[in-house]
């Protein structure tokens, strides 16, 4: 959203509570007019960025950028002067007094130096909230209305601000569906009005359909940062929570079953795997829509025996009897073939009651089926038939458009057209056939196509590239800084195929950065022959917990639906192809530099 003025940016942020580090080099950004929603797991990170703006926590390293200036430390005070309003997870009304003097707690209105006007507040207060749609007595002390209404009136009071920032911590949780309509559609008119808002939520479907972009922080770092339009829900689950519901089923803080399926109701829906709540007996208790779909459970399930249900639909009935026993004596997950050909992993963990007794358990249930092909067929594949043929399935269905094209623009000459044109219609053959190309180098993934052992001028390639992805750094309003080498830097290979690499690299610093970030490109000659070229940007990172995993074919920490995962595991197998290599550093908060070397052809 660059065409639009930026009224936050917070770069470099570092927070600590003690020896427990909040935030480790956080940057973040928000526009008038859009909703940026901030994701994560618990300690991620989330609300301390939020208090971070309103005062209640201070920065310890990092600078905060307020409409364009540098900002001091925020207080609350100062705060409010900006202009900020925050309505906090948990509630901070005063009690004692009415729905009218929390609204304008701190900043009454008044008629002379020393005279209020309760009248001017009270019918502000009512404008507001009959907005909200609600309908309640203003004069009623706070703590004698119902919860959902007392967050209502703390939204209204930062409403009543006219806030040019409005950070919502989880509010949703708070009300009801019919409630939060109401919110929704006030958060849509401030958005409209140039608002900018920041909107913590744990559900993935509410920020997909209510946000612009989306920042995933993990462990006090900035994981991600994308536009919503066209996100995998799965894949947003997946990078925002780290944790394996395994986890959350070993937490020593619930002792109590009823406890469990009151707390876990909401929370086990948003799971992309199944979760079913069965007492010690093996009864059923809870389910969640994962679990309704991979066992064909419905209401009539519940508090039946969770071993029926498993007779049902396994393909044989003596595998099932075999997991008739007590769950929770299970020593490990226990595996379970369907009638429909699919494969279940099924894992308990037991709960505990106070005194230790076995209350009942969670199951934590798993389609492998997939898992289990992949790995056998392809990841242990050494050759990588399986791609190769996928490949060449793609590679199939992408030509058919491209000769198409060409068929097009063919006709298209055939006609009278001016000099400017006729060049335009080159350059798009050229890039049509530099695609086919590209398209048909898919099979390199497999190592078996030969490389074209012609001479490239790296330098050359990766001006190119750069060219080729103007739009996307004008889009984004991104800083290219390059740094080419002033003479030539020769390889020999297919220019197409390295071409493909520095798209690649490229466009994933695009990716990495947010609005009005910086790349840098460099290439030079090397030691003992080698030509290197250096691709960097000041983006969020990898985290070291997937570091290992970035040249995996299939994995990929991008949202888009579109997004295959095989595009650094390409990258590597050309540059090999190549006798080059492939490497990274990167710091989370500080960003990713990735290096390419290739042989130097040497005359």
């Amino acid at each position: 959203m660059p065409e639009r003025p930026k009224l936050l940016e917070l770069r470099n942020i570092h927070v600590s509570y003690g020896s427990v580090t909040a935030l480790d080099g956080v940057d973040f950004d928000l526009y008038a007019g859009e909703i940026h929603a901030l994701v994560g797991e618990h300690r991620a990170g989330k609300s301390t960025l939020v208090k971070i703006l309103s005062g209640a926590a201070r920065i310890e390293e990092g600078t905060i950028i307020l409409d364009g200036r540098r900002a001091g430390a925020p207080t609350p005070k100062s705060a409010i002067a900006d202009g900020i309003g925050i309505v906090y997870q948990d509630l901070s009304i005063i009690p004692h007094l009415d729905t009218v003097e929390n609204v304008f707690s701190g900043r009454m209105i008044r008629r002379w130096p020393r005279r209020l006007d309760h009248r001017e507040m009270e019918r502000r207060t009512a404008e507001i909230l009959g907005k909200l749609e609600c309908t309640f007595d203003l004069r009623v002390p706070l703590a004698k209305l119902k919860r959902a209404h007392q967050h209502m009136v703390e939204y209204a009071r930062a409403l009543a601000r006219g806030p040019k920032i409005l950070i919502l911590d989880e509010l949703s949780n708070k009300l009801t569906p019919v409630e939060m309509k109401t919110i929704y559609r006030s958060l849509f008119d401030l958005r409209d009005r140039g608002c900018g808002i920041i909107y913590i939520s744990h559900d993935m479907d509410e920020v997909l359909s209510l946000a612009d972009r989306v920042t995933i922080l993990r462990g006090g770092h900035r994981r991600l940062t994308t536009e919503t339009r066209g996100l995998d829900r799965l894949r947003l689950f997946e990078l925002t929570y780290s944790f394996s519901v395994e986890e959350l089923a070993n937490t020593r803080e619930v002792t109590m079953l009823q406890r469990l399926t009151r707390d876990l109701q909401n929370i086990i829906q948003v799971f992309p795997v199944g979760i079913v709540l069965v007492d010690r007996a093996g009864a059923i208790q809870l389910y969640n829509m994962a679990a309704h779909e991979l066992c064909l459970l419905d209401e009539s399930g519940v508090d039946h025996p969770f071993a029926e249900v498993l007779v049902n639909i396994a393909a044989e009935r003596a595998a099932a009897d075999a997991l008739r026993g007590d769950v929770t004596a299970w020593g490990r997950p226990q595996e379970l073939k369907l009638k429909s050909g699919k494969t279940l992993r099924i894992s308990a963990t037991p709960v505990s009651e106070r005194g230790g007794e076995i209350a009942g358990s969670i199951l934590v249930i798993e389609d492998v089926s997939l898992s289990r092909y992949m790995n056998d067929v392809v990841l242990e594949n050494a050759k990588m038939s399986t791609v190769a043929q996928l490949a060449v399935g793609v590679a199939h269905e992408m030509n058919n458009p491209l000769f198409v094209i060409q068929n097009y623009l063919e006709v298209i000459r055939t006609k009278s057209v001016d000099g400017e044109i006729n060049e335009r219609l080159s350059r798009i053959e050229r890039e049509v056939s530099r695609i086919s190309e590209i398209v048909s180098s898919l099979l390199s993934f497999s190592r078996m196509v030969s490389v074209p052992r012609g001479e490239v001028d790296v330098r050359e390639v990766v001006e190119n590239a750069v060219i080729l992805l103007q739009h996307s750094f004008r889009e984004k309003s991104v800083s290219v800084d390059l740094d080419l080498d002033p003479e030539s830097v020769p390889a020999r290979g297919d220019e197409n195929r390295l071409t493909q690499v520095v798209l690649n690299l490229a466009s994933n610093a695009v990716d990495a950065v947010l609005s009005g970030g910086r790349i840098s490109i460099a290439v030079k000659r090397a030691p003992e022959n080698w030509a290197e070229v250096k691709i960097g940007d000041d983006g969020c990172g990898i985290p070291p917990d997937i570091r290992e995993r970035v040249f995996d074919p299939f994995f990929t920490t991008k949202l888009s639906r579109k997004n295959t995962g095989l595009g650094l595991s390409i990258c590597r197998n050309i540059l090999e192809e190549h006798g080059g290599s492939i490497a990274f550093r990167s710091e989370p908060g500080r960003g990713t530099v990735f290096t390419v070397r290739l042989p130097l052809a040497v005359s």
